[in-house]
């Protein structure tokens, strides 16, 4: 292959990467698991043809990129027909059905979604489903997910049953990533850098740099997480083991010099060996740690 081949390859994949990625943009910000049958194919279509245009240079580039735009534009039009139309949505996106009604299985829908009882089964247990009579509503979605309400005798016991009084939990405010200060959070929480570089100090540390994340929670606990803190969270039980060694050394020797049996004597120089072997690997790996 020639210089200006692959130069022109090169050239064609990178318009087709940016094209795809502005209609991908374009398309939507819907994860696959939310994704429709029509739209999952859609997407592997735009990306063959964003493929075929790369390296097909018998392919015009604008042909191409004509190509991707209609395909692009089919289920933005689509999308934008289901708004206006209930009717036209469900006949192009679908419409749930009710596989589950109070312990009983619809079966006629269970036929239409051409699901036999082993993957209904398989569904249920992947929401810790394990019995068909525990089921108030599962519901087919039209992205393939199945959605369940169990009985109410078998949902898991929250603080509204009890008639507990929880607080609100809200997002935890980030002041701090990889040593940076986002000041707007601070602005934002209404609060300055004085307010958190007193924080810091409150916590021995004296230079925001030294912080791999700081957050303040809907509790207003303060969390700093220090860089290399699991090398220090690391260190105490490694040296707290080799001091363990050290003193079993220490009485290995002891008992060698108090017992007059030979057998046992070289048994305790026996396990000394073995055991300087051990602080040996021990203390290399604190110094591999702490370096």
């Amino acid at each position: 292959m020639s210089v200006s081949i692959t130069m022109l390859v090169l050239i064609r994949s990178l318009a087709a990467f940016f094209i795809l990625f502005f209609f991908t943009r374009l398309i939507g910000k819907q994860q696959l698991s939310q994704l429709t049958v029509f739209e999952y194919l859609v997407g592997i279509t735009i990306g063959s043809i964003a493929s075929a245009m790369s390296i097909e240079l018998d392919i015009q580039s604008m042909n191409g990129i004509f190509g991707m735009a209609v395909w692009a534009v089919i289920p933005i039009a689509f999308a934008i027909i289901g708004l206006k139309s209930p009717i036209m949505r469900r006949y192009i996106q679908g419409e749930p059905r009710v596989l589950i009604r109070n312990g009983r299985i619809v079966d006629h829908n269970l036929r239409k979604e051409r699901l036999d009882l082993d993957q209904l089964m398989m569904l249920l247990r992947q929401k810790n489903i394990f019995a068909v009579a525990d089921v108030e509503f599962a519901i087919m979605e039209v992205n393939g997910q199945l959605s369940v309400m169990p009985k109410s005798n078998k949902r898991p016991l929250t603080a509204s049953d009890m008639n507990l009084p929880v607080r609100s939990e809200q997002n935890s405010i980030t002041f701090i990533k990889d040593g940076v200060v986002n000041s707007q959070a601070l602005i934002e929480a209404g609060l300055d850098r004085t307010w958190l570089i007193g924080k810091l100090r409150e916590q021995g540390i004296q230079d925001e740099k030294e912080v791999f994340l700081a957050q303040l929670d809907s509790h207003d606990q303060f969390f700093v997480d220090r860089k290399e803190d699991w090398r220090e969270n690391l260190n105490p039980g490694y040296e707290h083991i080799l001091s363990q060694f050290y003193q079993l050394h220490a009485d290995f020797h002891q008992f060698s010099l108090l017992t007059e049996d030979e057998k046992v004597k070289k048994d305790y120089y026996k396990m000394k060996r073995q055991l300087d072997k051990m602080i040996r690997q021990v203390e290399t790996h604190i110094s591999k740690v702490k370096s």
